[in-house]
């Protein structure tokens, strides 16, 4: 059985579905900024369309950005103030006072996901091969059970002026 407190188990989890949960993500992320929103003020527009139409309008932002990093947007540009960093325990107060209402319950402990084989790249890539072979292998048998049981269905709904084709005759 699953153990979300078990380290192993976690890795596991992120080793076999991280990829497609990132895929879908990635999918549904893709679909949202195509979808229609449907306002008056938007004229049903995508979010992809108004970004378009708002750089279009109103140009592209630029910002050097130099100090701040490209993913997670931490650091400071150059030519901020200096006194951001003495700023910095009022606005966590700030931000902590604001979000005390929001919180019901102590925090929760996040578990490791620590790496199972640690640095042993070759059994790390033994059990990988291993999991491909028996991946394929399993959803060779669930396709031949499923191609058997849509075959009994439609046996079972087969009227009797049907062919062994499916057509009627």
């Amino acid at each position: 059985m699953l153990d979300p407190q078990n380290a192993n188990h976690l890795w596991l989890l992120h080793a076999l579905f991280l990829d497609d949960v990132n895929q879908d993500c990635s999918n549904f992320q893709a679909e949202w900024n195509c979808h229609p929103i449907w306002d008056p003020d938007t004229n049903d527009k995508s979010p992809k369309d108004l970004w378009f139409l708002g750089q279009t309008l109103f140009g592209v932002y630029c910002d050097d950005c130099k100090g701040v990093h490209p993913d997670t947007g931490a650091g400071h540009p150059a030519d901020e103030d200096k006194d951001v960093d003495e700023q910095l325990p009022d606005i966590i107060k700030s931000i902590n006072d604001q979000q005390q209402q929001h919180i019901h319950h102590e925090a929760i402990g996040v578990p490791s996901h620590r790496n199972t084989f640690g640095a042993d790249k070759e059994i790390q890539g033994q059990f990988f091969a291993v999991l491909a072979e028996m991946n394929g292998k399993v959803m060779s048998i669930l396709f031949l059970r499923l191609y058997v049981l849509v075959d009994e269905v439609q046996k079972s709904f087969k009227s009797p002026l049907q062919n062994q084709f499916g057509f009627i005759e």
